[in-house]
């Protein structure tokens, strides 16, 4: 009954993936964004690595709230809305990123990266509380288990890579980070 809940039901298997791609774009810009910044902007890693950590946990913490709040009043119209939720989350962030990349002080990098982590996060709670509510109350552990751990496993491993083998391959970080939106 766990597979077909899981693994079986197409729907959670679309937003399993489907959040795994959303999760792929912010913290693979999470992951570029420090050596980036030092590349391109100059200064110490300590301050920059702070101003990033400070940043990214601000706005993730209240995305990720403000994304369910959110999502919980628009089902009541909508039953889709996490799935709307999520075309925000990963439509919004995209002019955001040239904001990023466009930067020439440290102030306006973190602030855009804050923008990007705002919006980009947004997607966690909906899906999170949607992957529960397919599956029966005895399965809720193990599911929300499958689908962070698959989640995890595709954004931290193929996100990071891609962008750094086209980053090599093209000599140039700044478009291997903008290739992350062909890949997404």
């Amino acid at each position: 009954p766990l597979f077909k809940l899981t693994f079986g039901c197409r729907t959670f298997m679309t937003m399993m993936f489907g959040g795994a791609l959303l999760a792929c774009f912010v913290g693979t810009i999470a992951t570029w964004a420090m050596p980036y910044a030092m590349r391109t902007l100059g200064g110490d890693a300590g301050t920059i690595g702070l101003s990033l950590g400070m940043a990214q946990f601000g706005a993730a913490v209240t995305s990720v709230i403000l994304g369910g709040i959110v999502s919980d009043w628009w089902k009541k119209r909508d039953p889709r809305a996490p799935i709307w939720i999520g075309m925000i989350a990963l439509l919004v962030p995209v002019p955001l990123l040239f904001l990023l990349l466009s930067a020439t002080t440290l102030g306006g990098f973190i602030a855009a990266y804050s923008a990007i982590t705002l919006f980009a996060m947004s997607w966690a709670g909906p899906f999170a509380a949607e992957a529960m509510g397919l599956v029966i109350v005895r399965m809720r552990a193990t599911a929300s288990a499958i689908f962070s751990l698959v989640m995890i496993l595709m954004a931290a491993g193929i996100g990071p890579y891609w962008v750094g083998k086209i980053s090599m391959m093209s000599g140039s970080l700044t478009t291997g980070l903008y290739s992350l939106l062909a890949f997404v």
